[in-house]
C-alpha cells in the first residue's frame, strides 16, 4: 500500500541484523518467503532489470507496488501472474516497495521490499502455500516479527526506537523467551510471563485500554482482508433469553424491544471509595489521515476535550456553526465520533472544573435545533447521517435542564440504612463525578452498581448480613431510571409511555401497537401474530414522523418533547428490524440460497412492504419507497399472489435497498474508517462500522424479504398474462436476461464500467480475447467498436471484447442493446448476488460464455495457444490520420455496404459523402424531407406521415420539419465563424490517435465553438412558424451516418426538448449540431474510417408528445437471427428517453405472434422500471417522476396488456410492409386524451440490425 496508509518495514540493517532471511507471514494460512537468484540471462537495456516473480498459490495473484509497473498501489492496474509467473522491467537502482494480492485478500505484513540493482537482473519471490505439516517458523523470525511490532506500536515522541526495541528483544531472548511468546507480547499487550526456570515476579502492569487500542491499531499493516461481517441477529428463542436474562440492564446489553442497545467498548467499571477518577487518557489524534475539516475539527478538538461535556461542546461548534448541519459529511463524522463517545471507544475522562449535567443537555438542545431545523432540506445521504446522531445525545427535558439535576443520587449517597462502604463507593463512583463530568461511563457505572446491589441481596450479602432495604433498592432503581431517560437509553415501551403522558391522543396509535407487541412475548408466538405487529407499528411510527416537523422547537418544551418522538420513531424502526428477522426466521429465510417455500410469498410481502415503509419514513427515497410499500401490500392482500408484478415489485426493491446501502457505504464508510485511523480506534471496531450498521438496519430485512421472493419467482412458471401457469412454462424470473445470444470465449475480466478509461489498462497486443463483468452502466457506452480489431489506437494496442455480463438489468431494446448486436457481442445481464458471486470467482480465468434464449452457461475452459487467436489489428499508419474500417464491426459493415452514402470513402478523410447541401439554410416541411438532404431519420418520418395516413387510423405520425444539411455551415458563416470552425475540423483531421488526450480535447473544443453559434433569427422563426401546434418541441438528429441499414448509430447523437419558443429552439438547434463532435461520436467515426469533415447533421423538430407509454418494437427477434414470426416490444411509462438510455430496470416486455396478434401475445416481464420521464415543470427539460405501478393500467390489467399488443403488433407489421425494407426498429408511443382515448404514435423507424 501507499505509504501515507501502511508503514515501511523497518529498517533493512536492524532486521538484517537478526538473520539474513525474513520471513513474513501472507494472510493466515501461507508462509512467504523472499529469495534472490542470480540469471546470466542479459537484459536489452542495461539501465533496466527484469524482475520476475513466482508463486506456488492457486487463485488469481497480482504484485501491485508503489511503482507504474506494479500499479501504484492499484489492484486493477497490478501486475497480474499467468500460471504462477510475471515478469516485469524496472529501473536499476530503484527501491520498490510491493505486497501480494491473492483472490482479493491484501497479502499480510509490511511491505516487500525489493533493491533492484543493475547486478542482479533476475528477482525470484516464492510464494510455497501451507502445508498441514509445514514446520513451525523459527523463534528468530518470530523474534523479528515481535520487533516489527514493537517499533510500530506507538511510543512517545522522541522514544528511542532503535536501540530500546532491540535491547528488549535481545535481553528477552537471552532469559529463555521463545519468538512465539514475544509475538505474542507485542501483538496482545498482555505481561510476559517469569521466564523459565526463573523466580516468578510480578509482571509489569498492562498499558491503558487507551494505548491498547493504538497498539493494536499501528501494529496491523493495512489493507488487511476484509473483516468478517457481524454474525446475524440471534433468533427469536435466543433474543428472549437475553432479554429475559438482561434483566433491568437493557442500556448497555443485547435486547428486543428496539432500545438500540450499546456496546461498552470502555473501560471496566471500577468501584472506588475515594476521588480516584483521572484526567489522564491514552489516545492518538493524526488529524493528517482526515478526509475534510469537520474530521479534523473533530479530531483536534478531541484532543484537548477530554470530557463527556468537551466533546459534546466540539460537535455543537462543527454543526451549529455557519450552517453545517445539512453537510453530509460534517453529520456522518459527527454521527461516527458520537457513537465511538457514547459506547466508550472513545475516552471521556474528567476535564477539569464543575459542570452539572444541565450544560450537556443545554449543549444538546443546541445539536438538535441545528438537525431538525434542516431536516426537511437534506439529502438522502445527510438525512442518513443526521438521524445517526440523534441517539448519542443527551434529554434535554426541563428536569435536566434546571440547575440541579439528578439530585437523586445524592440523597442515595446519604443514606443511614446502608453500610458505609457502599455509601463512599456509591459517592465516588457515581454522584461527585456525574454532577462534576458527567459522561457515558457514569450510565454504565449505575448499571454495574444496581447489577451488584441485586445480586449481593440474592446471596443475602455473603450470607452473614441481611438484603438491602428494599426502600434503598427501590430509590435506586428509580435513579437508574431516571438517569436512562437523560442518556435516553430507555426501550420503546418507557418511551412511548413517556410520550403517551405529553400527548394523550397518541394512545389511539400505542395501544394497538402495544397489544400487538405483547402477543409475541411468548417465544410459541404464531407466525400470524408476528406479522400482525407490522402494520400497528408503522402506523404509530407515520403518525410520530408526521408530527415532529409540527413542533415549534424553538420553544424549549416544544424542542423537548420533539426529541422525544424523534427517539421514539428511532426506536420503533429498529423494533421492526427485530419483529420482520424473527418472522422471516419462522419462514425459514436466511441468508444463504436455501429454496424458500412457495407458500411464503404473501407473507414475504407483507415484510417486504412494512419495511420498505420505513425506509421511506427514514426520509430515503420516500416517494419511490413509499409507492413500493403500497404496490407490494396491495399484492400481498390479494386472493392470489400475482407474482408477475411481485417480480417487478421486488426488483425495484433489490434496486432501492442496494442504493441505500451504497449510499450508507458513501456517507459512513469513509468517515469511520478515517475516524478510526485518525483517533486509534481499534480496527476491529471502525473497520466493521459500516457493516454492522447496514446489517442492524431494516434495510437488511428487507433485502433478505426480497431476495426470498425473487427465488420464489425462479421455480414459479409463468402462462404469460402475469399468472402462474404449469407444466413446462418458463420461469418467471431467472438470475440471467439475454440480449444478444450467441457464444463466446476469452478472459474473464471484473471491472466496473464499460468505459475506455476503465478497460485501457487492459489493452493488449497479443489478441486476448476477453469476457467482461461489468457493474454498472449508464447506457451511453461504446461496447465492441471502440476496444476490438479495427480500433487500434497509435501504440498497437487493442482489447477484444466477446462477451459481457452486467450487473444490472437493462432494457433489451435500448441503445446499448442495440450496439451490443450491432457489433456481435453476447450480452447478458445478472442481478442474482450468488450467480454474481461465482462469476468473480472466475475472474482472470478463460471461459466459455454461453447465451441462449433459453439461459446462460459460463464455464471454465482451456485457452487456446496465442498462435491459434486471430493477429491484433496494426497500429494505423503515420501519416493517415483514419485507420481503415473493419469489416468486423457495425461501422465497417456499413461504410462497406454499396447502400452506404460513404461508398468508397473508407479509406479516409478524402472521401466524399454523399450528402446533398442544395438545401443548406432552408426549412423543409417535414411531408418534403428526404434522405439526401435532410438525413435518413427525416426522411423516414416523412413516410410514416403518408403511410399513418394509409392506416385507417391504425397509428398516426407527428408532423414538423427538417433543417437540412449544411444549415450549420450557414449559420456559421452568417456569424462570420466558418474559417475558424474549418480550421478546428482540420486540426481534429489530423490527429491520427483517437484515443490521445489531444484528440479529446480538440473534440471538446470543437463542441464547444459551434454551440456558441447563434443561428440566423430568421431561420429560427420559420421553424416556429412550420410546426403543426404551438408548445414544447423537441429536436432531433438527423444526420448521414445514423438510421441507414447496417449502422443505426443508436443513441449516438442528441435530441434535445424545448419550449417550442424561437429562443428555445435556437438553443436546442445549436446542442443537436454540437453532438455531432462529442468525443464518443468522433471517436466512432475514426474507428469505421469515416472522416470528420464527411458527416453533415440535419435536424427534425417536431412537437414533444406527452406520452401514457412509450415503445420499442423489433419485427425480428432480437435473439434469434432470422426469427421473424413475432413483433417484440418494450414499454415503458412516460417518454422513451427511459428506454432508450437503458435506464436500470426492466421495462414491459411483451411478444405477439403475427400470424394471430389477437390471441398471441404473451406477456414474458412486467416494468420494473422504477422512474418515468415526463415533459417538465419547466420548459425544454425532463422531470424525473417515480412510477406508481399500482395504478398503471399495464400492470393492473392482461386484458389492457393483451389489447394493446395486439394493436402494436399490427402497427409493427404495416410499417414493415410499408417501407419494404425487411425488419424494422420501430419507436413510437401511445397518448391519451383528456376522454381515456388513446392513439399510437410512429415517432420513426430504421433498419433493423442483429
Amino acid at each position: 500500500m501507499p505509504a501515507a496508509s501502511m508503514p515501511s518495514l523497518a529498517s533493512p540493517l536492524r532486521v538484517a541484523s537478526f538473520g539474513r532471511r525474513v520471513h513474513v507471514l501472507h494472510g493466515r494460512r501461507e508462509r512467504t518467503h523472499v529469495t534472490r537468484s542470480v540469471s546470466t540471462r542479459s537484459v536489452l537495456n542495461a539501465a533496466a532489470t527484469v524482475v520476475q516473480f513466482t508463486t506456488r498459490t492457486n487463485g488469481d495473484c497480482r504484485v501491485v507496488g508503489d511503482c507504474p509497473e506494479l500499479g501504484n498501489w492499484d489492484v486493477n492496474s497490478a501486475l497480474k501472474l499467468n500460471n504462477g509467473v510475471a515478469e516485469v522491467t524496472l529501473p536499476a537502482g530503484k527501491k520498490v516497495e510491493f505486497k501480494f494480492v491473492v483472490d482479493g485478500s491484501w497479502e499480510g505484513g509490511d511491505n516487500r521490499v525489493i533493491n533492484v540493482g543493475h547486478s542482479t537482473p533476475i528477482a525470484t519471490l516464492v510464494i510455497p502455500q501451507a502445508k498441514a505439516d509445514a514446520t513451525p517458523v523459527d523463534e528468530e523470525v518470530m523474534a523479528v516479527r515481535a520487533y516489527i511490532l514493537w517499533e510500530h506500536a506507538g511510543m512517545p515522541d522522541g522514544g528511542d526506537f532503535g536501540t530500546a526495541a532491540e535491547a528488549e528483544i535481545r535481553g528477552a531472548m537471552a532469559l529463555g523467551y521463545d519468538g512465539k511468546t514475544l509475538l505474542h507480547h507485542f501483538t496482545t499487550g498482555d505481561p510476559l510471563p517469569p521466564p523459565s526456570g526463573a523466580p516468578a515476579t510480578p509482571p509489569p502492569p498492562p498499558p491503558p485500554p487507551q494505548q491498547q487500542q493504538q497498539q493494536q491499531f499501528q501494529a496491523q499493516a493495512p489493507p488487511p482482508p476484509p473483516p468478517p461481517p457481524p454474525p446475524p441477529p440471534p433468533p427469536p428463542q435466543q433474543q428472549q433469553h437475553q432479554q429475559q436474562h438482561s434483566g433491568e440492564f437493557p442500556a448497555f446489553a443485547s435486547t428486543d424491544d428496539g432500545s438500540g442497545a450499546r456496546q461498552w467498548q470502555g473501560r471496566d467499571v471500577n468501584f472506588m471509595r475515594s476521588n480516584e477518577h483521572s484526567r489522564d487518557r491514552a489516545g492518538r489524534w493524526d488529524a493528517s489521515v482526515c478526509g475534510n475539516h469537520f474530521e479534523s475539527k473533530l479530531v483536534s478538538g478531541d484532543e484537548s476535550s477530554g470530557s463527556w461535556r468537551e466533546k459534546l461542546d466540539v460537535v455543537c461548534q462543527v454543526l451549529c456553526e455557519g450552517g453545517t448541519a445539512s453537510n453530509g459529511e460534517a453529520l456522518a463524522a459527527c454521527a461516527v465520533y458520537l457513537e465511538w463517545v457514547s459506547t466508550g471507544a472513545v475516552q471521556c475522562v474528567e476535564g477539569g472544573g464543575h459542570y452539572r449535567p444541565n450544560r450537556h443537555a443545554e449543549l444538546s438542545r443546541e445539536i438538535f435545533r441545528a438537525l431538525e431545523r434542516n431536516a426537511h432540506a437534506l439529502d438522502d445521504g445527510a438525512s442518513l447521517a443526521a438521524r445517526r446522531v440523534h441517539p448519542w445525545l443527551p434529554a434535554f427535558t426541563a428536569e435536566f435542564t434546571q440547575s440541579v439535576p439528578l439530585t437523586r443520587i445524592r440523597d442515595i449517597a446519604h443514606r443511614s440504612d446502608i453500610p458505609h462502604d457502599l455509601k463512599q463507593e456509591i459517592k465516588h463512583t457515581i454522584q461527585n463525578k456525574l454532577h462534576r463530568n458527567a459522561g457515558p461511563e457514569d450510565l454504565v457505572a449505575t448499571e454495574k452498581m444496581l447489577e451488584r446491589i441485586l445480586n449481593e441481596n440474592a446471596n443475602q450479602r455473603d450470607g452473614s448480613h441481611g438484603a438491602y432495604p428494599q426502600a434503598f433498592v427501590d430509590e435506586f432503581k428509580t435513579f437508574y431510571a431516571e438517569l436512562k431517560d437523560f442518556f435516553n437509553a430507555g426501550g420503546v415501551e418507557e418511551s412511548l409511555a413517556n410520550v403517551c403522558s405529553e400527548h394523550g391522543d397518541l394512545s389511539q396509535y400505542a395501544d394497538p401497537f402495544l397489544g400487538a407487541k405483547r402477543a409475541i412475548d411468548s417465544n410459541d408466538a404464531p407466525l400470524d401474530a408476528v406479522l400482525n405487529v407490522l402494520e400497528p407499528l408503522a402506523n404509530l411510527r407515520g403518525e410520530l414522523v408526521g408530527r415532529i416537523g409540527s413542533f415549534n422547537i424553538d420553544d424549549d418544551g416544544a424542542a423537548a418533547s420533539a426529541q422525544k418522538m424523534r427517539l421514539l420513531e428511532l426506536g420503533l424502526e429498529t423494533y421492526a428490524f427485530v419483529v420482520a428477522s424473527r418472522a422471516l426466521g419462522m419462514l425459514g429465510v436466511g441468508e444463504g440460497d436455501a429454496d424458500v417455500n412457495p407458500s411464503a410469498a404473501p407473507a414475504l410481502l407483507r415484510i417486504s412492504a412494512s419495511l420498505i415503509n420505513h425506509v421511506s419514513m427514514a426520509g430515503y427515497r420516500r416517494d419511490e419507497c413509499a409507492i413500493l410499500s403500497r404496490e407490494l401490500e396491495g399484492l400481498a392482500s390479494a386472493g392470489q399472489v400475482d407474482m408477475l408484478a411481485a417480480v417487478g415489485a421486488s426488483q425495484r426493491c433489490r434496486r432501492v435497498l442496494n442504493a441505500f446501502t451504497e449510499d450508507s457505504g458513501a456517507v459512513f464508510g469513509g468517515a469511520s474508517d478515517r475516524l478510526g485511523r485518525a483517533l486509534g480506534i481499534p480496527d476491529n471496531t471502525y473497520k466493521v462500522f459500516h457493516e454492522a450498521s447496514i446489517r442492524a438496519h431494516v434495510a437488511f430485512p428487507a433485502s433478505r424479504a426480497v431476495s426470498a421472493l425473487l427465488k420464489i419467482a425462479r421455480t414459479a412458471p409463468s402462462n404469460g398474462d402475469g399468472g402462474q401457469g404449469g407444466g413446462d412454462a418458463a420461469p418467471l424470473f431467472s438470475p440471467f436476461d439475454v440480449l444478444v445470444s450467441g457464444n463466446a470465449e476469452g478472459k474473464l475480466l471484473v471491472v466496473p464500467e464499460l468505459t475506455p478509461e476503465v478497460l485501457r489498462p487492459y489493452y493488449n497486443a497479443d489478441g486476448t480475447p476477453y469476457v467482461l463483468l461489468v457493474a454498472r452502466a449508464s447506457g451511453d457506452e461504446e461496447v465492441a467498436s471502440s476496444y476490438r480489431e479495427g480500433s487500434t489506437g497509435a501504440d498497437g494496442m487493442d482489447l477484444r471484447i466477446q462477451g459481457v455480463v452486467l450487473q444490472q438489468e437493462l432494457p433489451h431494446l435500448s441503445h446499448l442493446g442495440v450496439r451490443a448486436r450491432q457489433e456481435r457481442v453476447v450480452f447478458a445481464t445478472c442481478t442474482d448476488d450468488s450467480e454474481i458471486a461465482k462469476l468473480k470467482e472466475l475472474d482472470g480465468s478463460y471461459v466459455s460464455f454461453v447465451a441462449t434464449p433459453d439461459g446462460v452457461d459460463i464455464n471454465v475452459t482451456s485457452e487456446p495457444a496465442p498462435a491459434a487467436r486471430a493477429p491484433a489489428a496494426p497500429a494505423p499508419a503515420a501519416p493517415a490520420p483514419i485507420p481503415a474500417a473493419s469489416p468486423d464491426t457495425a461501422y465497417g459493415r456499413f461504410v462497406s455496404d454499396p447502400s452506404s452514402p460513404f461508398a468508397g470513402a473508407a479509406g479516409g478523410a478524402s472521401g466524399a459523402a454523399k450528402a446533398d447541401l442544395t438545401k443548406a439554410g432552408t426549412v423543409v416541411p417535414l411531408v418534403d424531407a428526404v434522405g439526401a438532404t435532410c438525413g435518413q431519420k427525416s426522411a423516414n418520418c416523412a413516410q410514416m406521415l403518408a403511410t399513418a395516413a394509409a392506416s385507417n387510423g391504425l397509428f398516426d405520425a407527428p408532423g414538423g420539419c427538417a433543417l437540412p444539411y449544411g444549415t450549420m455551415q450557414v449559420s456559421l458563416e452568417a456569424a462570420g465563424k466558418l474559417a475558424e470552425f474549418e480550421q478546428k475540423l482540420s486540426n481534429l483531421e489530423g490527429i491520427a490517435d483517437a484515443l490521445s488526450p489531444g484528440f479529446q480535447a480538440a473534440c471538446e473544443d470543437l463542441r464547444a465553438f459551434v454551440e456558441a453559434v447563434e443561428p440566423p433569427a430568421s431561420l429560427v422563426e420559420a421553424v416556429a412558424k412550420a410546426m403543426p401546434v404551438s408548445g414544447a418541441a423537441i429536436c432531433r438528429s438527423s444526420a448521414n451516418v445514423e438510421d441507414l441499414e447496417g449502422m443505426s448509430a443508436a443513441g449516438l447523437y442528441d435530441s434535445l426538448a424545448c419550449d417550442g419558443t424561437p429562443a428555445g429552439l435556437a438553443t436546442a438547434i445549436r446542442g443537436v449540431w454540437a453532438s455531432l463532435y462529442t468525443h464518443r461520436a468522433c471517436v466512432s467515426r475514426w474507428r469505421a474510417g469515416v472522416g470528420q469533415s464527411t458527416a453533415h447533421m440535419a435536424i427534425l423538430v417536431q412537437p414533444l408528445l406527452n406520452p401514457a407509454y412509450s415503445f420499442v418494437l423489433h419485427t425480428s427477434s432480437p435473439l434469434v437471427a432470422g426469427d421473424d414470426r413475432c413483433v417484440h416490444m418494450e414499454l415503458a411509462v412516460g417518454l422513451g428517453e427511459t428506454l432508450a438510455s437503458g435506464a436500470e430496470g426492466t421495462p414491459y416486455r411483451i411478444e405477439v405472434d403475427k400470424a394471430d396478434p389477437e390471441r398471441g401475445v404473451k406477456t414474458l416481464a412486467l416494468s420494473s422500471l422504477s422512474y418515468a420521464l415526463r415533459p417538465g415543470s419547466v420548459p425544454g427539460k425532463y422531470d424525473r417522476v417515480a412510477v406508481d405501478y399500482s395504478n398503471e393500467p399495464l400492470t393492473k390489467s392482461s386484458e389492457q396488456r393483451n389489447a394493446l399488443g395486439a394493436h402494436l403488433c399490427r402497427v409493427g407489421v404495416a410499417v414493415e410492409n410499408a417501407v419494404a425494407g425487411g425488419p424494422q426498429d420501430i419507436e413510437g408511443c401511445f397518448v391519451m386524451d383528456g376522454q381515456g382515448n388513446g392513439t399510437v404514435y410512429v415517432v420513426q423507424t430504421r433498419p433493423f440490425t442483429m
